[in-house]
C-alpha cells in the first residue's frame, strides 16, 4: 500500500485535482471560476519556484551537517588524527543497466552522489569497510553488483567491500547495516533529504552511526538566489515531488514504528552528527 499512496499524493497530482476541481466548478456555478482559477495557478506558480521548496526541503536536508567537509584539503596529521572508522555504509539508489551505456552512466543521480560520498571518505578511511546495500528487481545487473564494479572502478580495494543484497527498502538496509558492523564505528551516507527517515530507522533498532549527507538539493542561501529562483522550473517542480515523497515517508515510517515491537531502548542515539 505505501508505493500507491505515496504517488497519488503527489504535487503534481494535488495540482491535477486542483484543477480538476476547477471545471467542477465551471460547471456547477460559472462565477466560481475565476476564484478558483486564480488559486489555482498561484499554487503551481509558487510550489515550481525553488525559493518555496528550499523552504519545505530545508527540514530535513540540513538536520546533519556534511562530514568532515573540509578533511579532504587538511594535512595527513590531521587526518590521521581523527577518530577511527570501521564502516561506511551507502545506502542504493538506482541504476541503469542498459549495454550501450559506460559506467558512470548507468548510475542515476542519487547513486552517483551517494557513492562518490562514500568513496571519497574510503580514501580517508581506507582501512575502513565500505558498505553498499539495494535491490531492483527490474535490473538484469543487482544494485549492489553495479555499486560494486563502480567503487572498484574508483579506487576501492576490492576486499574492502561488503553487499547487502537483499533489502529493498530503508527499514531493510539498516537493519542489515546494524547486523554487519555490529556497534563498530560507521558513517552511513546517503541523499540529504532521505538522511533523517534513515536515522530513524537507526534509533529505532538501537544502531550508532555518523550521519553523511550528500546529493544536496538545497545548495545555496534563498538570498542568494535572485530573483530568477521566483520563475517556475520543472526543476524544482521534480524537487518538490522529492520533498513530497521524503515527508510521506516520515509519515508512514511514524506509523510503522508504532507498531513494530522490535524496538531499540529509547536511550538509542540513531545518528550523530560529524564536525571536521
Amino acid at each position: 500500500m505505501e508505493f500507491p499512496v505515496k504517488l497519488l499524493l503527489t504535487p503534481v497530482m494535488i495540482i491535477w485535482a486542483l484543477l480538476l476541481f476547477t471545471v467542477l466548478q465551471q460547471w456547477r456555478a460559472q462565477r466560481r471560476l475565476p476564484r478558483a482559477a486564480t488559486v489555482t495557478f498561484l499554487l503551481f506558480w509558487l510550489f515550481c519556484t525553488k525559493p518555496v521548496v528550499d523552504q519545505l526541503a530545508k527540514p530535513l536536508e540540513l538536520a546533519y551537517p556534511a562530514f568532515a567537509a573540509a578533511s579532504s584539503t587538511t594535512s595527513a596529521a590531521t587526518t590521521s588524527a581523527k577518530p577511527a572508522l570501521a564502516h561506511i555504509l551507502v545506502l542504493g539508489c538506482n541504476h541503469q543497466d542498459s549495454s550501450f551505456l559506460p559506467l558512470t552512466s548507468k548510475a542515476e543521480p542519487c547513486t552517483l552522489a551517494r557513492l562518490s560520498e562514500g568513496i571519497r571518505l574510503w580514501h580517508l578511511y581506507p582501512e575502513a569497510v565500505l558498505h553498499v546495500s539495494g535491490h531492483i528487481a527490474e535490473r538484469s545487473q543487482s544494485h549492489t553488483e553495479f555499486a560494486r564494479q563502480y567503487a572498484i572502478a574508483m579506487g576501492v580495494a576490492p576486499a574492502k567491500i561488503v553487499s547487502h543484497s537483499e533489502a529493498s527498502n530503508t527499514k531493510g538496509e539498516v537493519q542489515s547495516f546494524i547486523a554487519a558492523i555490529d556497534q563498530q564505528p560507521a558513517v552511513v551516507v546517503t541523499s540529504a533529504m532521505h538522511m533523517p527517515r534513515t536515522c530513524n530507522w537507526f534509533a529505532h533498532y538501537g544502531g550508532r552511526v555518523i550521519a553523511a549527507p550528500t546529493d544536496f538539493y538545497v545548495r545555496r542561501l534563498t538570498g542568494d538566489i535572485g530573483w530568477q529562483g521566483w520563475l517556475p522550473s520543472a526543476q524544482s517542480l521534480h524537487a518538490l515531488s522529492y520533498v513530497f515523497y521524503e515527508y510521506m515517508g516520515l509519515v508512514q515510517q511514524y506509523i510503522q514504528r508504532m507498531t513494530d515491537h522490535n524496538t531499540a531502548p529509547t536511550t538509542a542515539v540513531g545518528c550523530m552528527s560529524a564536525r571536521s
